[in-house]
């Protein structure tokens, strides 16, 4: 196998809105002006951004708020690498899926209007609001129960078809994220088959490094699994598997557990999963989901990038050893 190593081009996470039990509220404009400009005098020129969707109520126009914040991007030369949403992937099979595919479509107009290359989203949601994350899970729980997951899969590839479709035309990719032990149809077994039943250009994976690792598999696994249906990335440390949990067994992400801590302060190999990604030609921008702690401004993004390189270095390393020693 012929690994070329590259340096790959980061991303960082921002919040365009709050949530605060009751309905999505946008930041204001000057903290949402003040992140990407700490961002772009870091370097960075794409950045990740959530989360507006249509499966909560909002005090605000999210089709004018993410145009103007494409705006901003553009006009320092910047774009959203990914617009993490939240939207239901189903509704009860054979009922009318209309509204859920609608809900998605306007997910991929938000995208768009961020230009954004990829919409990241979570699997094993159903149609219709639970008031928390526990009782949304067990609706779920039903609905697996009475109509098996063959089903309930092939409803939810149905439906990524008729959205990839619609994100393709927008310039859009969907990318459907492991949440591995914390929520259905989310793991190593489902999701590769999810995205096989699909089968759509536009539908691929987002790979959650942190996810993977606590919930005890490896993200070099993932990689290789997912290979070119790999789209984007969420980048960020824990200590792993610290709760033993079990192979299909599903558990809440407390922050004690999914620490999201910045790469180089848990335990995950990093240059064995940039090895991997040079292995499968990864060609897009890695997004991180953490950054470094106890400092503000452009530095937290600076400090997290010099451990990044780093780790390059350290695989690159490695590669020209092994090869020498061939």
């Amino acid at each position: 196998m012929t690994v070329t190593p590259k340096h790959f081009n980061l991303a960082y996470g921002m919040e365009g809105v709050v949530w605060d039990g009751r309905q999505l509220t946008k930041r204001s404009d000057a903290e949402i002006r003040y992140d990407i400009d700490c961002m772009r005098e870091a370097g960075l020129t794409e950045i990740m951004i959530s989360s507006y969707h249509l499966e909560e109520p909002g005090n605000f126009n999210l089709d004018a708020e993410t145009r103007r914040i494409g705006r901003e991007l553009e006009k320092r030369g910047m774009k959203a690498n990914q617009h993490h949403g939240y939207a239901a992937c189903l509704a009860l099979p054979g009922t009318s899926q209309k509204q859920v595919v609608e809900n998605l479509k306007r997910c991929i107009d938000f995208s768009a209007n961020l230009h954004a290359d990829n919409l990241v989203l979570h699997l094993g949601k159903l149609a219709g609001h639970e008031p928390d994350m526990d009782r949304e899970k067990k609706a779920f729980q039903r609905l697996l129960d009475r109509f098996g997951a063959d089903c309930v899969m092939d409803q939810v590839a149905e439906n990524m078809r008729e959205a990839g479709d619609y994100a393709q035309k927008n310039g859009v990719r969907i990318a459907l994220e492991n949440l591995d032990a914390f929520y259905h149809l989310s793991d190593i077994c489902h999701l590769p088959e999810i995205l096989r039943r699909t089968n759509h250009p536009a539908v691929g994976a987002c790979l959650d490094f942190g996810h993977a690792h606590c919930a005890g598999v490896s993200p070099v696994r993932w990689i290789r699994i997912l290979g070119p249906k790999l789209f984007t990335t969420h980048i960020h440390d824990n200590h792993g598997n610290t709760r033993n949990v079990r192979p299909g067994e599903l558990v809440d992400a407390t922050k004690e557990f999914d620490e999201h801590l910045s790469p180089g302060l848990g335990t995950i190999s990093w240059t064995d999963c940039i090895t991997a990604l040079w292995e499968i030609n990864y060609p897009y921008t890695l997004s991180f989901e953490s950054c470094w702690p106890g400092v503000t401004g452009p530095e937290r993004y600076l400090y997290s990038e010099r451990f990044w390189r780093a780790a390059e270095q350290t695989a690159m390393r490695r590669l020209n050893y092994k090869k020498k020693g061939a």
